[in-house]
């Protein structure tokens, strides 16, 4: 018996126990012992006496799905709402859809750890200088794993989660012409002609957070998460030409963009929070 219950609580850990949870008997159904007990009429469990107790009702039945939004994500120009479905007892799985309504300045305070030796423009540079361009399409994926029941939690208790996802986005930036530029490397010079940047971001990561559902009639869900992340961007490359005045002798530095891409990597550290709507 304590084998069989090593075995249960090792897959439950993982989210396999779906099959399993389907299989246990509803909650207030009779089992084989409740059949064979019989209370003593003046007993409080005795329903039928006249001391008994009428059966508590309750509005914690399981959660299958969730409608989420995460408000932190607005502070930074994106949109976005994510869909949560619950695989067995404390394993779920979400996808997010949205879009990018301006850039992400987020990208400009992180320090890359790409080195571009001084004489390229790199994605900080050019989400500052440029002008956001349109919207892009926001998308995610992330798997959750519940350390207790998903549904046993409610009110002012809680339950806590590790998740691992992906996040994927797109910033477009207008660069206008003639844009004063000083590179990494303190170099200036100014933009050739009036180029549209795409920087392209995949963001990887692992959250640590807590979870608790409200009862109801409208089951509302909180998410608080704390956690770090690898964060890959890809961006146009732009190459440095000297340009000679012959009557001045003077020349300057321009930058022309070009089809090749560069890749910057940077370490980032998160938190946040999900309202949801559960639907069961």
């Amino acid at each position: 018996m304590i084998y069989r219950i090593k075995v249960i609580i090792f897959v439950v850990l993982f989210g396999f126990l779906n099959s399993g949870l389907k299989s246990q008997n509803a909650p207030g159904l009779p089992n084989d012992q409740d059949k064979n007990y019989v209370p003593d009429k003046t007993s409080i469990f005795n329903s039928d006496g006249k001391n008994g107790t009428k059966e508590r009702t309750s509005n914690n039945s399981e959660i299958h799905d969730l409608i989420e939004l995460n408000p932190f994500m607005l502070a930074r120009n994106i949109f976005a709402l994510q869909y949560e479905h619950k695989f067995g007892d404390m394993f779920g799985v979400q996808g997010g859809l949205g879009y990018c309504y301006g850039k992400d300045y987020m990208q400009t305070i992180i320090p890359t750890w790409e080195d571009n030796g001084g004489s390229n423009i790199d994605d900080a540079t050019l989400l500052t200088k440029g002008v956001y361009k349109g919207s892009s399409l926001y998308l995610s994926l992330a798997a959750r794993l519940y350390f207790n029941s998903y549904n046993r939690y409610s009110g002012d208790e809680n339950t806590g989660y590790l998740e691992m996802g992906i996040r994927h986005y797109k910033n477009s930036m207008l660069m206008s012409d003639s844009t004063a530029i000083t590179t990494g490397g303190g170099q200036g010079g100014y933009i050739h002609g009036a180029p549209t940047a795409d920087i392209v971001t995949n963001l990887y990561y692992l959250n640590y957070g807590y979870h608790f559902a409200t009862d109801g009639k409208i089951r509302t869900t909180h998410h608080f998460y704390f956690g770090f992340g690898i964060r890959n961007s890809t961006y146009n490359q732009f190459d440095s030409y000297q340009a000679y005045n012959n009557s001045s002798g003077n020349s300057s530095t321009y930058y022309v963009m070009t089809p090749v891409t560069k890749t910057s990597v940077n370490f980032v550290v998160q938190c946040g929070y999900e309202l949801g709507i559960a639907f069961r």
